[in-house]
């Protein structure tokens, strides 16, 4: 037998030994990225994660205190004022993914004066210890610093 007969049939094991672990090698890493995409996707059309959309709405806050129970100070001081002013923040920014966060803070202290007036400021705090537990209601980092502002100011008052 001739040398380069054998290098060659060596060359060929070789070839398809390489060939067998490397397709091995690809297709784990292939079915690896496929789950990782399949798992995206739930996250994704299920609103989980990051792909979480606001879970609080206008509608549901309405029907929460206006509709159901019909807490009319907490309808009449809170919602009825949100409702407003987050129509106007539509109105300047469509696409404003905390609208209804934003406009809980901005309106904070014309719905204290509203509850003041009737003589039920507690009711505030109610509020927000009900919407906390909202679809796990969540702020990004600048609104819950200013959300944790107002608590503590509300702690103040309320001792």
């Amino acid at each position: 037998m001739s040398f380069s007969l054998i290098f060659t049939v060596l060359f060929v094991v070789l070839l398809i030994a390489l060939i067998w672990y490397a397709t091995k090698f690809f297709v784990k890493v292939f079915i690896f990225i496929s789950i990782l995409f399949v798992g995206l996707g739930y996250l994704y059309t299920n609103n989980i994660g990051p792909f979480k959309k606001e879970s609080i709405d206008i509608n549901l806050l309405k029907e929460k205190y206006c509709k159901e129970n019909k807490d009319e100070d907490i309808c009449d001081c809170i919602v009825s004022i949100i409702e407003r002013d987050v129509d106007t923040i539509s109105v300047d920014s469509s696409n404003d993914k905390f609208l209804i966060h934003k406009s809980i803070i901005d309106t904070y202290n014309e719905s204290l004066e509203c509850l003041e007036k009737r003589n039920v400021k507690s009711k505030y705090k109610i509020f927000l210890v009900d919407i906390s537990g909202l679809s796990n209601w969540s702020l990004p980092d600048s609104l819950e610093f200013k959300s944790k502002e107002i608590s503590n100011k509300l702690l103040e008052k309320f001792n």
